[in-house]
């Protein structure tokens, strides 16, 4: 089975058909009743347009996941107005938004951490007239970000890697194709677990495919239509070609 929408609508699917009740990270991660709850991620790494058609996917299921977009990517302009416009439209489907981060092992030292995302969150809000949650999910983290939960103590802040969201053998990501669409839907069947929390990347599903290369390439293309949209805008540009 590759990755598509076809495919991640059949995991959101199956999730629902065996009772599994989608949470946020605003919202209790115990167990109640013997409720299975699935706690469901999504780093934006690529596109915020990608995202935003994923976002429709799970608002057509009615099930609600996080967002997590970066403020400072070197692919996207987050403040854009086409970006902001596409996080109205996943707010629009109820879905929730928080900030991707990538920090380096040199500002991992020098320190200030939590003062800076403070203010990258409040920058998000600010333009984009939107809630973001007070949750970090950090984007390619050294082990250091993961393990140490000092890093963030104090600031309000709280990991998409750490307690309660995150636990040990309870995490299934789609990074890297390590887990397919089929690996999945056999975690849900199995059904020996409370608490999952589940990462999917927009891009892999909307573009599709099982090859990591082949999907980057997709990618890359798709990020130059985008760009090619802001160049037809221009009449010089539009008179040259």
């Amino acid at each position: 089975m590759l990755c598509s929408p076809e495919s991640y609508r059949r995991i959101l699917e199956t999730a629902l058909d065996l009772n599994y009740c989608f949470v946020n990270f605003s919202e209790p991660h115990s167990a109640v009743n013997d409720q299975r709850m699935i706690l469901l991620r999504h780093d934006v790494d690529y596109s915020v347009e990608m995202a935003a058609e994923l976002a429709e996917l799970n608002a057509s299921c009615e099930v609600s996941g996080t967002f997590f977009v970066q403020l400072r990517s070197p692919i996207y302009n987050l403040l854009d107005a086409q970006n902001l416009a596409f996080l109205q439209k996943i707010s629009d489907c109820k879905q929730k938004l928080g900030l991707h981060y990538y920090c380096s092992q040199q500002q991992l030292a020098i320190g200030g951490l939590g003062d800076l995302l403070t203010r990258d969150l409040d920058i998000c809000e600010r333009e984009s007239g939107l809630r973001f949650e007070r949750v970090i999910a950090w984007h390619n983290p050294v082990a250091e970000l993961i393990k140490n939960g000092a890093i963030l103590k104090g600031t309000g802040l709280k990991s998409a890697y750490a307690h309660p969201f995150f636990k040990d053998g309870h995490y299934f990501a789609d990074s890297n194709l390590r887990n397919t669409p089929q690996d999945f839907i056999n975690v849900l069947e199995a059904k020996k677990m409370s608490f999952l929390q589940f990462l999917f990347h927009p891009f892999y599903w909307i573009l599709g495919g099982n090859v990591v290369s082949d999907i980057l390439k997709q990618t890359m293309k798709q990020i130059i239509a985008e760009k090619e949209r802001e160049f037809f805008t221009n009449p010089n540009w539009l008179g040259w070609s």
